[in-house]
């Protein structure tokens, strides 16, 4: 879903322009519904990095070129590399590795 808002003070005539939303609709897949590897067509996607519906954690992105699978965010294999985008959430980040 795509929101958008915007005010401004009232003009010489007195009038508030009032906020708007756009009518964009826009289909958006859940990314940890799929299969492991499952090819990604061109689309919008959503991923939960922490699992957790208690929190608003959510990362939405496109995937705007063929080639790219499921993964946690997504991955292209290439020959004999690939490129993968995780997107997840971390823990126990450390402050200090040397003490």
């Amino acid at each position: 879903m795509l929101a958008s808002a915007c005010g401004a003070a009232p003009d010489s005539a007195g009038v508030t322009p009032t906020p708007s939303t756009p009518a964009v609709t826009m289909s958006v897949l859940d990314v940890g519904e799929l299969g492991d590897f499952d090819p990604l067509p061109v689309g919008t996607y959503v991923i939960d990095p922490d699992l957790a519906a208690s929190t608003p954690l959510r990362v939405v992105y496109d995937v705007s070129a063929e080639g790219w699978s499921q993964w946690i965010g997504a991955v292209k294999f290439a020959g004999d590399g690939h490129v993968g985008v995780s997107i997840t959430t971390v823990t126990n980040l450390v402050s200090d590795g040397c003490v």
